[in-house]
């Protein structure tokens, strides 16, 4: 496996964006946090305890030039870059959806695995991405596998003192979509051999089996 770091302001498509940087570094991004949210707690995730609004308190906006999963993939291939890629991992406060679609075009067909991190609460933008990240990948021959466990739910609009807590509610959940193995028949035995790596790495071995049942001879060999 090899890692390239790009540093960028991915969106769906090219120009300036204002980067929002938050009292919180891991809730700064491109997206605007939806204000009637504000006295939500975040409880009963592992150690953290803390109010949504106090940590999206908006310390500073930054113009910034952004790009496109398109374009860095584009970039690295006029550069001499052609590894492929087969699994793609987003964690983008509320810019999943967005930077989906700034990759439809280049990237995302050589992608069978998407893992991104979605909202299941309105947080973002009036509508859960995952709301919206669903349909848009189910059309482009995604199919949803599953959420990556997690500790547990926790976001909540009551917050009551320790003792009277019981459930919080999912507000985000890292999703696992699978392109849909029918689409790889007809494709090279080193695709397929990818797609069986990528559907293993995130435990459908059923896929994974199904992706290398019919190689040939000469494709194993």
């Amino acid at each position: 496996a090899r890692h390239v770091v790009v540093p960028s302001a991915l969106d769906s498509s090219e120009g300036d964006g204002d980067f929002r940087k938050t009292a919180c570094p891991y809730a700064a991004g491109l997206a605007v946090f939806d204000e009637q949210f504000g006295n939500w707690s975040v409880f009963g995730n592992g150690s953290v305890d803390y109010i949504l609004g106090e940590a999206h308190q908006l310390m500073g906006v930054e113009r910034l030039p952004c790009t496109t999963l398109d374009a860095v993939w584009n970039q690295r291939r006029r550069h001499g870059i052609h590894a492929m890629a087969s699994l793609l991992i987003i964690d983008a406060q509320g810019s999943s959806l967005a930077i989906l679609e700034g990759g439809a075009q280049s990237l995302l067909p050589e992608v069978d695995v998407v893992i991104a991190e979605v909202e299941l609460i309105p947080f973002y933008g009036g509508m859960p991405s995952f709301a919206g990240a669903l349909p848009w990948l189910t059309a482009r021959g995604f199919w949803f596998a599953d959420f990556l466990p997690e500790d547990s739910p926790w976001a909540t609009p009551v917050r009551r003192p320790l003792g009277q807590r019981s459930g919080t509610l999912r507000g985000s959940a890292d999703a696992i979509f699978i392109r849909d193995p029918a689409a790889l028949k007809d494709q090279s035995a080193q695709r397929r051999g990818r797609y069986a790596v990528s559907c293993a790495a995130v435990g459908y071995l059923d896929l994974a089996c199904e992706a290398v049942a019919n190689f040939t001879e000469s494709e194993l060999a």
